[in-house]
């Protein structure tokens, strides 16, 4: 089984925020999933985690981190169906990123969860049908 992740939980790990803010637990199931191939990642999130890392040391060390993952390929499908998640969820008054609805529509072809810390997948949920990981 899958579970797309998203950039909150990945930030966890590579940035090493989970003894700061106390969230081992949350870092401890990523690691799970990732000992077992089960993390996934998709290629707008490990930009998004290695973005604003302004410390080279720690950008380094982050970028390291994530090379150990493979992106999961996209496809037009992906982004075509992003376009059309993002379009119903307008059109139910929520906003949403252009990533969030590409984790959706990668999620939603994958029949995987997505382990966020994000709570706009909640409105997500509502509205598409998004399945989240409970962890």
């Amino acid at each position: 089984m899958g579970v797309v992740v998203d950039t909150p939980i990945w930030s966890l790990i590579v940035r090493r925020e989970a003894s700061r803010n106390g969230d081992r637990r949350l870092s401890l199931v990523l690691r799970n999933l990732a000992a077992t191939g089960d993390a996934l990642l998709i290629g707008p999130v490990r930009q998004e985690t290695l973005t604003a890392i302004a410390d080279r040391a720690r950008f380094e060390a982050a970028r390291t981190a994530l090379r150990g993952f493979d992106d999961e390929p996209l496809s037009s499908f992906d982004f075509e169906r992003a376009a059309e998640m993002s379009n119903a969820c307008r059109a139910a008054g929520v906003a949403a990123s252009g990533t969030d609805m590409l984790i959706c529509a990668v999620a939603e072809r994958l029949e995987a969860p997505i382990f966020t810390l994000d709570r706009d997948f909640e409105h997500y949920r509502d509205i598409l049908g998004t399945e989240l990981y409970e962890s």
